[in-house]
């Protein structure tokens, strides 16, 4: 048939975005953005994807997290966080997204 991709009914992504927060500030010397998570827990290893009208896409894993206490390992909803970007500019008002097997 016309417009056909795949034989399966749905979706068959294998990777889904979960809203986490938004960016708050970054800091272009350190290369760090400053971000509240307001919608889900973010921890070591996360997969994040960052989106805006100017900055576009960033993709990045999360390395370190500092937070108002210094390192910590998870960040729980309601807390702002610290996430080094690599230099990568990113605007207040940036949406943060965790990046997340399709099964969970």
């Amino acid at each position: 048939t016309i417009m056909e991709y795949t034989d399966k009914h749905g979706s068959v992504a294998t990777e889904k975005k979960v809203y986490c927060g938004k960016v708050i500030r970054y800091f272009g010397k350190l290369g760090v953005a400053e971000f509240k998570v307001e919608a889900c827990e973010l921890a070591l290893g996360s997969h994040i994807l960052i989106t805006g009208p100017t900055t576009g896409a960033l993709h990045l894993t999360a390395e370190e997290i500092h937070d108002d206490n210094g390192p910590a390992g998870v960040a729980k909803q309601g807390t702002r966080v610290s996430v080094s970007t690599g230099g990568t500019k990113v605007r207040r008002g940036d949406k943060v997204f965790v990046i997340v097997d399709n099964d969970q």
